[in-house]
């Protein structure tokens, strides 16, 4: 959570702040664990915490690992520090439906203007992409094709946290690198359950909107759904502890945006 806080929302923290904000993950994910099942069918399900500091280190090796000939542009700039560019990319969630696109990140440019002015500013056209890995790969693919059609070749793609299908799917179209790969049963960023991100929604008043996971833990983190009421309930309960910590730090909380209900099905 300190470094989305802190990376893409420019909240500052003090060291204290950051440390109680580090406790309440631990103690969260103690009584959370206990919603997520120990088998899918007759497969055992390991769960696994990985930080990002881990995640960033390992990715940042391996993008300077793969020369400074070509440059990086990454699709995450929390995951990611050491990248030539950023794109800022994102999937935009209509509340209504449910339906999903490929857009622009509150308050970017356009993706088409995006790329145009990355060009200008590398003054290349061949690229390796980066983001902080994939459950699906249909949204890096999308990028690929939006960057190859403004003649910008991707080389490679970078992740730091892929599944097996991701993977192999993605492998069929490019090279690929990954610093973790696992047969993912379900993968959740704590920023998602604890409401300061989610599902990206659009903007209001200059203010970005947004669906805690919350919503549906059932379909977006696989909580089945005769626990799912418990689960959002403990979520919204350590997110009214988490926006204690921030008042007391005397943070904008405002710059987190505003949530909003999921009415998909």
């Amino acid at each position: 959570m300190v470094e989305t806080l802190e990376r893409k929302l420019g909240i500052k923290l003090t060291q204290n702040g950051k440390e109680k904000l580090r406790d309440l993950e631990k103690e969260f994910l103690s009584e959370f664990w206990s919603f997520v099942p120990c088998r899918a069918g007759t497969t055992p399900i390991e769960k696994r915490v990985i930080c990002v500091p881990a995640v960033a280190s390992k990715l940042a090796c391996l993008i300077e690992g793969n020369g400074n000939s070509i440059p990086a542009v990454t699709l995450d700039r929390i995951y990611v520090r050491n990248a030539d560019w950023c794109l800022e990319v994102t999937r935009k969630t209509d509340p209504k439906t449910g339906k999903v696109e490929i857009t622009e990140r509150a308050g970017s440019e356009p993706l088409e203007k995006q790329i145009e002015v990355m060009k200008d500013y590398l003054k290349k056209n061949r690229v390796v992409l980066c983001d902080v890995g994939a459950f699906e790969g249909g949204t890096l693919l999308t990028v690929c094709m939006e960057l190859e059609r403004r003649g910008v070749s991707v080389e490679m793609i970078c992740l730091g946290i892929c599944s097996g299908d991701a993977y192999r799917k993605l492998k069929r179209e490019r090279k690929v690198a990954t610093v973790y790969m696992f047969n993912l049963y379900e993968w959740v960023e704590l920023r998602d359950l604890l409401g300061i991100d989610g599902r990206y929604v659009g903007m209001r008043d200059g203010k970005r909107l947004f669906i805690p996971y919350w919503e549906t833990l059932s379909q977006w983190a696989s909580i089945s759904r005769e626990v799912e009421k418990d689960a959002a309930n403990l979520c919204k309960e350590y997110n009214r502890k988490l926006m204690k910590i921030l008042q007391e730090e005397g943070c904008d909380v405002e710059k987190i945006g505003i949530p909003v209900k999921y009415g998909g099905k």
